[in-house]
């Protein structure tokens, strides 16, 4: 059996033609189960290796065209594996070379080598290693060094072709920006490409605040300290050296605007016309313009998605989020009973809870519904029965000695103190009657229970559950089905979702997001993909294994 390193380095001794070059990743990326990096020590072939290094002589175009080839085609190659393009560093001193996912393999082709001890010479001290010692795989793909149907005069066609086509040149200052939620391979084309470009410093620009107005499950967005991280990472990875500028933006020119040290602004085909808004705030501000660079948009096969978000096909983070739902975001909960297994399901006013609920019970669940509970707290012969009369008065009672919930919310809801006191009243009842269930369903050999309930999380009945599933729709969507189901004016409806807990926390808190924003039957997969996933952790848990 074949053993897997979380990372390595796919060392290419020269730059393969592009079919050899997807031959010889697709072997590599079979070592790795998490990062492959590719480092291409030159893009020559003429010269022996350590005479090329030291010539320090960089290709623009063929850098370019090898960035563009590995990312565009990465996602077909090893689309599990985090791939990662080395760049020649921007400084001294950067060997041997650390990365932010520790390399714990060193990948070569023997059929793109002409020197195997010099080879070995060259990269055993080119990286830091996880555990300080050098790791060498020899892979077999074949290249156009053992190919012989390759005629090098069209080699030398094309690559003169190239070179006329590309005059490129790099830049002291270069600046990007975009969401960068979810780094994609789209992400590692621009901020490669920029990279590449840059002699000096990149800038980036990472979008926060109104930006992210209107984006797919903005919710969802990780907060911008995470994402400038991420791409302060992938610039050290890429190429260790520059000098980095990476911050938050809340209006579309951000430093690209401001910067005077800057020549260069790298797009995309679809944000090219914001250069000329960039220019504009430049020459505002009495600053020369941008040169621009335009790079084409990544494809993205998104048939795995509902037929409503189909007719985009390039790759995006939006894409990514809507990927993840109905996936395990971190470990679950351990409650001290072993069965039934509990998923609290909670969210905000008309985001489908019930809904959820309902297609997990056909898939196999049992539920208890906690607003259903609630009202039986209220009655007569209940613990929280008498506590409420005691506290809020007999004028809550209907003449049936019933509480009134009606008389009872018109004190409650107009004073907070009341309200949470009422709580602290009703919740721990409900929090025993959902006890009593738990038992009864063990007794039964229930293995899954819906916990349905608005307020899990504000209640604190998360510690009773293994796993909260989070429901979640964009607030405009809330409003529309409120209005719809309810009969309120959109004022009341809103009034109704901001007395609730921010959906921002209530995601911090979930084990599993599920949308309910677009068609039944893609609903419905979400919910059997994340039903799939928990039946896997349940058997795991059996054996004591990580669920992640």
């Amino acid at each position: 059996m074949t053993t897997l390193f979380r990372s390595g380095v796919l060392v290419l001794t020269y730059l393969p033609k592009s079919k050899y070059l997807h031959k010889i990743i697709t072997e590599a990326a079979k070592c790795v189960n998490k990062t492959l990096y590719i480092d291409l020590l030159t893009t020559s072939r003429t010269q022996p290796i350590k005479e090329r290094l030291a010539s320090g002589v960089l290709n623009l175009s063929e850098y370019y065209d090898f960035i563009t080839d590995v990312y565009t085609n990465a996602s077909d190659l090893c689309s599990k594996i985090d791939v990662r393009v080395m760049l020649p560093p921007a400084g001294i001193g950067s060997f041997p070379r650390a990365t932010q996912h520790p390399i714990e393999l060193c990948i070569g082709n023997t059929s793109s080598i002409q020197n195997l001890m010099e080879f070995e010479n060259v990269v055993s001290s080119r990286y830091v290693f996880h555990d300080g010692r050098f790791h060498l795989k020899y892979i077999h793909a074949a290249d156009e060094l053992k190919a012989k149907s390759e005629s090098e005069s069209e080699d030398k066609a094309e690559q003169n072709l190239d070179s006329i086509a590309k005059k490129l040149k790099s830049y002291q200052g270069v600046v990007i920006g975009g969401t960068f939620d979810k780094i994609h391979n789209g992400h590692k084309l621009l901020v490669g490409v920029a990279a590449l470009f840059a002699e000096k410093k990149l800038t980036v620009g990472v979008a926060d605040g109104p930006l992210l107005n209107g984006k797919v499950l903005a919710e969802l967005i990780e907060p911008a300290d995470t994402r400038i991280k991420s791409v302060e990472c992938l610039i050290d990875d890429f190429k260790p050296g520059l000098d980095k500028k990476v911050v938050a933006i809340t209006e579309p020119a951000g430093p690209s605007g401001t910067d005077d040290d800057l020549q260069l602004l790298v797009v995309s085909q679809e944000t090219i016309k914001g250069g000329s808004y960039v220019n504009g705030i430049r020459e505002d501000n009495n600053l020369l313009p941008l040169e621009l660079h335009a790079i084409d948009l990544l494809a993205d096969d998104k048939s795995d998605l509902a037929p409503t978000l189909q007719s985009e096909t390039k790759m995006s983070s939006s894409a990514e989020r809507i990927r993840d739902l109905g996936l395990i975001r971190r470990e679950p909960n351990s409650p001290k009973r072993r069965r039934p297994y509990v998923i609290g399901l909670t969210g905000a006013i008309a985001t489908g809870k019930s809904a959820v609920s309902r297609r997990l019970q056909r898939l196999g669940a049992s539920a208890i519904n906690c607003d259903l509970l609630g009202h039986q707290a209220y009655l007569p012969g209940k613990p929280a029965y008498q506590k409420l009369i005691t506290e809020f008065g007999e004028s809550i009672l209907s003449e049936d000695e019933t509480i009134n919930r009606r008389a009872l919310g018109s004190i409650v809801f107009s004073d907070k103190s009341k309200l949470k006191r009422l709580n602290e009243i009703v919740w721990p009842e409900i929090a025993r009657m959902v006890e009593e269930k738990l038992v009864k369903m063990a007794e039964d050999d229930v293995k899954v229970c819906i916990m349905e309930a608005a307020v899990l999380l504000e209640a604190g009945w998360d510690q009773l559950v293994n796993e909260v599933w989070v429901t979640t729709v964009p607030v405009d969507e809330c409003v529309k089905r409120i209005i719809d189901r309810n009969g309120f004016s959109e004022d009341q409806a809103r009034v109704r979702i901001e007395s609730q807990m921010n959906v921002k926390d209530r995601i911090k808190k979930s084990h599993v997001v599920i949308s309910t924003l677009w068609e039944p039957e893609f609903t419905q997969k979400i919910v059997e993909k994340a039903w799939g996933g928990l039946m896997k952790r349940i058997e795991l848990a059996k054996r004591n294994t990580s669920f992640l």
